[in-house]
């Protein structure tokens, strides 16, 4: 069993109070440098008339890939924002090459 089907069963184990979850891992995290692995769970959901989906995103980095509780507790975390319709989105204030552009490959 590899670390990716580790979280992947400990993701979904947090997620079966969600009908119809799904867990898509690994995902790219934002600054592609490191060993960090992006997950996302997401599941259907209606509201009203309306079929939606309800998606929750977030990075393990190594020291979380290291210990299941740590990869229990984000994915904890998330079913919760999922399940209260709590939205949180991390957006760029800038753009990368002019905060930092050594870190963009711009020197």
């Amino acid at each position: 069993m590899t670390i990716v089907d580790d979280v992947k069963r400990v993701c979904l184990e947090e997620a079966k109070s969600l009908p119809g979850a799904e867990v898509i891992a690994p995902l790219p995290v934002w600054d592609n440098a490191s060993n960090s692995m992006g997950v996302q769970i997401k599941a259907p959901r209606q509201m009203g008339p309306q079929a939606c989906e309800v998606v929750a995103s977030f990075t393990l980095t190594p020291a979380d890939l290291k210990k299941a509780p740590f990869i229990r507790a984000k994915a904890m975390a998330a079913v919760y924002c999922m399940s209260r319709d709590i939205q949180v989105q991390i957006r760029p204030l800038q753009k990368l090459k002019d905060v930092a552009p050594e870190i963009a490959g711009v020197v």
